[in-house]
């Protein structure tokens, strides 16, 4: 037999109830702010590669075309020094043009340059692009165009970064290892 219960006894579940409700929003605001802050200092803080890369490596040679020597030479080098990095060079229309990415890891052969350019145009961060690895999601980047003869021929995409909720994963590099994220970096 269920009893009926009093005004206090609702009254406290009612209060109880919307206290659990307030506590389950303030968490998830602060897990959403907290990812979102977190991606906007990694962007800032990877912001200038894909443009040293750019000033300091000749990607293109003379007559426009990918130079793919200095390609390889680069990933390989930089893949080696941080195992993260992941470089691609883009056309200006989106299409992808070399990668330092293993056989088989790509899901995407075109990226939407809108982000690209919503970076370059001094956009707040964090600003997501897509990720080439994947045929869904997006991550923060850094981005550098290239031009030859005053003529735009194409971006660096530097997608070095990894954003994981606390407790996630981050993958390594070509070997696709895994790591624990630590909070506390």
């Amino acid at each position: 037999m269920i009893r009926r219960l009093t005004l206090s006894q609702r009254l406290t579940l009612v209060f109880t109830a919307i206290l659990l409700f307030c506590a389950a929003a303030a968490c998830g605001v602060q897990i959403y702010s907290s990812n979102q802050y977190g991606n906007a200092m990694v962007q800032r803080l990877s912001a200038g590669l894909a443009q040293q890369i750019v000033i300091s490596e000749p990607l293109l040679d003379n007559a426009g075309q990918v130079n793919r020597q200095t390609l390889k030479t680069l990933f390989d080098r930089l893949m080696t020094l941080n195992p993260s990095v992941e470089l691609y060079l883009i056309s200006p229309d989106g299409q992808l043009l070399a990668d330092a990415a293993p056989s088989g890891h790509l899901k995407r052969q075109r990226v939407n340059i809108a982000p690209l350019q919503k970076f370059l145009a001094g956009s707040a961060w964090p600003v997501y692009g897509d990720d080439p690895r994947s045929t869904d999601k997006q991550k923060v980047f850094s981005v550098a165009p290239i031009h030859l003869n005053g003529e735009l021929r194409g971006y660096l995409l530097d997608n070095a970064v990894r954003h994981t909720p606390q407790g996630g994963t981050i993958r390594l590099g070509r070997d696709d290892r895994k790591a624990r994220y630590n909070s506390e970096w």
